[in-house]
């Protein structure tokens, strides 16, 4: 469970990880470094990337603690994600249930919510699955041309100049 939906942390600790991540955008905006922030606050590289993505994104306002969420403990599983990410494990569901045209509803629906998700908090791993889906979808049916189709995007090269996928 991810700490942004409270992964089982108290409320010290919870507010201790805040502070840790306002320290960060102090930093950030100071031009400090990833790796030298990381070494001064003794956390993760990784973490001080995602934080560095959310402050670009949203500020400082972007990494505060949003509390703990009940949801998570109550119900646990797939519930506790988010709309977006429900729609890409119910997708990759439908498609080991041999079920394509609800895994491409289902893979379409969390393209456009990643799409309305700010580029620096997106989490590009997950898009991978939901453009795949309707590959399978597409292959289940027997349309060889919409399976390509459908790939087309997984296996473009990258633009000049952009960022490495993640």
């Amino acid at each position: 469970m991810r700490y942004a939906q409270g992964g089982g942390l108290t409320d010290e600790q919870r507010e201790f990880r805040e502070r840790l991540r306002l320290q960060a955008a102090e930093r950030f905006a100071a031009g400090e470094t990833n790796t030298v922030i990381a070494k001064e606050l003794r956390v993760s590289v990784r973490s001080v990337q995602r934080w560095r993505r959310s402050w670009a994104a949203g500020g400082s306002r972007a990494l505060a603690s949003a509390g703990h969420d009940p949801l998570p403990d109550e119900t646990g599983g797939e519930l506790g994600f988010d709309r977006s990410r429900r729609a890409l494990c119910a997708g990759a569901a439908f498609v080991s249930l041999g079920d394509g045209e609800r895994a491409e509803a289902e893979a379409t629906t969390a393209l456009e919510l990643f799409a309305r998700t700010p580029e620096a908090a997106r989490w590009s791993a997950g898009e991978l699955g939901p453009r795949v889906d309707p590959a399978a979808a597409h292959t289940m049916r027997g349309d060889l041309a919409g399976t390509e189709d459908a790939l087309a995007e997984v296996f473009a090269p990258a633009p000049p100049n952009a960022a490495p996928r993640r």
